[in-house]
């Protein structure tokens, strides 16, 4: 791999443990590992890494194919070693590419360029900011806002500390981070946009601030900053037929994956949302049938129609390369995964279920995002 590259030696005791714990972690983002006595190789397309055990000593490498991901790879080895020598005090004098940055390379501040409302609850807010190419992908669709504390005495911004692990000015008031899907991107004007859900008022929902981006969206002002790390997640994958399926919180994507598509393309389309008020015109394949689901008074997480909406859906069994994609509420994200793996018999590299949120809970108390 010709790309980026660093290296460390760092001062570790017991550094084959630390060497076998990295394995194991790295595995869980798809790395293939080579180990041999007290040495270890991990890679993905996109960054390599080795790990060999010296007298006291743990020597690293790593080289990717961006620096944003050579970043995201120091900071995974980083925050392991802070867990393995717990209170400890350790030190990693990173060398090579990106080794004097002071904060995140996937870190911007943007500000808001407009606001305005697509349907009654769905409010797409327009950022603006300098060299935006790093979103302008449909394989990773996904950022995260950073919503200011509201007794910050100013913004709070990320920075890095010499070892590589991300720091807070002030940790009391830092900012809360949410996961929202780029809707659209103008790399040449410096804007993107982002849609926001209006929940209801966020003080009937169990007190202020427990639906963050959406209260900010809510009072968002032009001139108004917002810092932005990204991107991320999991995007479009090339096939002959789609099947996307969400509700309010999955449109975002669907909306910008359907603009992407071929006109070749065939497909359904399946979105759940509250009433007819809330439809979008989505730019879709002459080939894609549209179907819009209406909970009309029901409570969004409290129908089971987008998942039995899904096992009504006929997929080719002709041969065509088929890719299925739905975001939605964890109840339905279960049901419909399950029925997409031992009913449909799709392999895991041929579709993407993701819970973009659980029904009483914060994003901090449902873990984030669950996909595959």
């Amino acid at each position: 791999m010709t790309g980026y590259f660093t290296e460390a030696r760092i001062e570790l005791g017991n550094s084959p443990a630390f060497i076998s714990r990295i394995g194991d972690h790295l595995k869980l983002y798809g790395a293939e590992l080579s180990r041999w006595d007290n040495a270890l190789d991990a890679s993905t397309e996109l960054w390599t890494s080795s790990f060999e055990s010296e007298t006291d000593r743990l020597l690293v490498r790593a080289e990717a194919s961006s620096l944003d991901m050579l970043y995201l790879v120091k900071m995974t080895i980083a925050e392991q070693v802070m867990q393995f020598v717990g209170d400890e005090a350790f030190r990693i004098a990173w060398t090579g590419d990106g080794s004097d940055l002071t904060v995140p390379p996937n870190f911007s501040v943007m500000e808001v360029a407009s606001v305005r409302d697509v349907t009654p609850h769905m409010r797409r807010i327009t950022l603006r900011g300098d060299d935006l190419s790093r979103f302008d992908t449909l394989e990773a669709l996904h950022l995260r806002i950073l919503v200011q504390h509201p007794e910050a005495p100013t913004p709070q911004w990320p920075t890095l500390d010499p070892n590589g692990i991300v720091r807070w000015p002030d940790g009391e008031h830092r900012p809360r981070l949410r996961v929202y899907t780029v809707r659209n991107v103008d790399v040449a004007a410096g804007t993107m946009d982002l849609d926001f859900v209006l929940h209801g008022d966020a003080h009937t929902e169990g007190g202020p601030g427990t639906a963050p981006g959406a209260d900010w969206a809510r009072h968002a002002a032009i001139g108004q900053p917002m810092g932005i790390i990204g991107p991320g997640g999991g995007g479009l994958k090339e096939a002959d037929w789609y099947l996307f399926a969400g509700d309010e919180t999955g449109l975002p994507a669907i909306g910008r994956m359907l603009e992407a598509l071929p006109p070749q393309a065939r497909g359904h389309v399946i979105v759940e949302v509250a009433d007819a008020g809330e439809e979008q015109a989505l730019a879709a394949p002459q080939g894609f049938e549209i179907r819009w689901l209406h909970r009309n008074g029901a409570e969004a997480g409290t129908t089971t129609q987008l998942a039995d909406a899904v096992k009504g859906v006929s997929f080719p069994r002709d041969g065509r390369e088929v890719y299925a994609w739905a975001a939605c509420e964890f109840d339905a994200f279960r049901a419909i995964r399950t029925y997409l793996r031992k009913e449909v018999r799709l392999a895991r590299a041929d579709h993407l279920v993701v819970s973009y949120w659980r029904r009483g809970r914060s994003e901090e108390e449902s873990g984030g995002h669950h996909d595959d």
